[in-house]
């Protein structure tokens, strides 16, 4: 999604419609759970969802954009995609 606000309902709706009903959603990104789009995506997302929902697959949420260390984003990196894909 390049634009979010004002939130794409329609064009989101259409993506939606192409996966089919059992197909589950995702939403996922590279940001913290608290810095990221998240936070303003789900409630729009649930409301235009309703029952059917979408799951969060990214990092859990942090005080520091960073983590100081490149072991732990690379094995963050790779939690992301195992959630994202799995």
């Amino acid at each position: 999604m390049e634009q979010i606000a004002p939130f794409p309902y329609d064009l989101v709706e259409a993506e939606v419609a192409k996966a089919g009903e059992s197909a589950e959603l995702v939403w996922a990104q590279e940001e913290h759970k608290n810095q990221g789009a998240w936070t303003y995506v789900e409630p729009r997302m649930r409301t235009l969802l309703k029952d059917r929902g979408v799951r969060y697959a990214g990092r859990v949420a942090a005080p520091s954009p960073a983590t100081g260390s490149k072991h732990q984003h690379y094995k963050e990196q790779a939690q992301l995609y195992e959630d994202t894909f799995a």
